[in-house]
């Protein structure tokens, strides 16, 4: 019962807010910088996260994501990973200058934009993360297959909002990995809202809380998300990020801070 209400809800206010933003369409020059998930644009973003949890971990992402067309989009992240410590203390510090770092999950996702207007587009996609770690620990033990759906609204030219629902396919696994880990049968839904005025000190701040639910534990996990984004160059920008457990019945508390680059290739289409 429980799963078909968070269900509906999902599912009606992804309509409500997709039918309403299409009747409120305005003309405006569109601004590119690689936050609205139904916007496609090419890049290269290179990252650094350190999970806090109860394990410590880091992340060095590289992610490039192609615009094939200008309805089709294909992403592919290449992580490498590294294990600090179980524990606090002089081994977290020792792991974060020296992470005995390995290949992690590699993550692919094919997504075709069906529809779009001066400001507001959405996309249904395929997320697809193989089992390629190189340890058991900073991997999923499986491959995982994710659908994804999408809508990004612009109601102004400096203001982003956009919906985002996964649902992620359990492999069977029955372990926890990382405080996010994906070897669950859950559906999460976020909301990114971004302010982005590209003032010179600027680019933009975000947040994009979510809600997750797990269809194996029968429970739930709030996170919230936090993003400060500044243009280095006309197609460059840093970022930091922060992101936590801030409700629900979340399997373990955990808190990441992230940085990285964000090149971007605004009129870039492969064909």
């Amino acid at each position: 019962m429980i799963r078909k209400i968070i269900c509906c809800v999902i599912i009606t206010v992804m309509v409500i807010t997709t039918t309403s933003l299409r009747a409120e369409a305005k003309e405006f020059k569109r601004i590119n910088t690689g936050n609205d998930p139904a916007d496609f644009i090419s890049r290269n973003e290179l990252s650094f996260k350190h999970q806090h949890g109860t394990r410590h971990l880091n992340f060095l992402t590289l992610r490039t994501d192609i615009a094939i067309s200008s309805n089709i989009s294909l992403r592919l992240d290449l992580p490498v990973e590294g294990r600090v410590s179980d524990d606090t203390g002089d081994d977290l510090w020792k792991g974060l200058i020296d992470p005995d770092y390995r290949l992690g999950d590699i993550l692919i996702e094919p997504s075709y934009r069906f529809y779009s207007s001066d400001n507001v587009s959405a996309i249904a996609g395929l997320r697809v993360i193989f089992d390629t770690a190189s340890r058991d620990e900073i991997g999923n033990g499986a491959t995982i297959y994710a659908p994804v759906l999408a809508a990004g609204w612009r109601p102004a030219e400096e203001w982003l909002f956009a919906s985002v629902i996964k649902w992620t396919v359990g492999n069977g696994l029955h372990r926890d990995i990382t405080a996010d880990s994906l070897d669950r049968d859950e559906i999460s839904f976020r909301q990114i809202i971004a302010w982005e005025p590209h003032k010179k000190y600027i680019a933009w701040l975000l947040i994009d809380p979510e809600i997750i639910y797990d269809f194996e534990r029968d429970e739930e996990e709030i996170r919230l998300g936090g993003e400060y984004g500044v243009r280095i160059t006309d197609s460059g920008y840093l970022f930091v990020r922060y992101e936590g457990n801030i409700g629900g019945q979340q399997r373990e508390l955990s808190a990441a801070i992230s940085g990285g680059f964000r090149w971007i290739y605004a009129d870039f289409i492969l064909q």
